[in-house]
């Protein structure tokens, strides 16, 4: 019997801890990240599209966005936007996102909604 509740709740945490991915955290919501080119809004939506909008002010202001897809696997997220997927490594805090990229901080984002 308490071998059997034992297992009830190991499998219950296993459930919680594999839920707490970055994948229920990153649908449907939109990040903002800048630096000396411009701002980049990325926006993750639930079917695995991700858009990625760029502005950019030099002369006037320009704005382009592409179109790819995003994956994630636990903290692991694979961004794809036509060049060849990119695997980052993703923790997020609050408002606050941070990619890393082979053991180094890469960009920082915050959220927009």
């Amino acid at each position: 019997m308490k071998k059997g509740i034992f297992i009830s709740l190991v499998a219950m945490v296993l459930v919680v801890l594999v839920g707490c991915g970055i994948a229920n955290k990153l649908e449907g919501t939109k990040w903002e990240t800048d630096d000396l080119l411009g701002v980049q809004v990325w926006s993750f939506e639930a079917d695995g599209v991700l858009k990625v909008t760029t502005t950019v002010t030099i002369i006037e202001e320009v704005t382009s966005t592409v179109t790819g897809t995003w994956s994630a696997d636990g903290n692991e997220l694979t961004v794809d936007l036509g060049a060849g997927a990119g695997v980052y490594e993703v923790e997020i805090k609050g408002d606050e996102m941070n990619f890393t990229l082979q053991g180094q901080p890469y960009l920082t984002f915050t959220r927009v909604n």
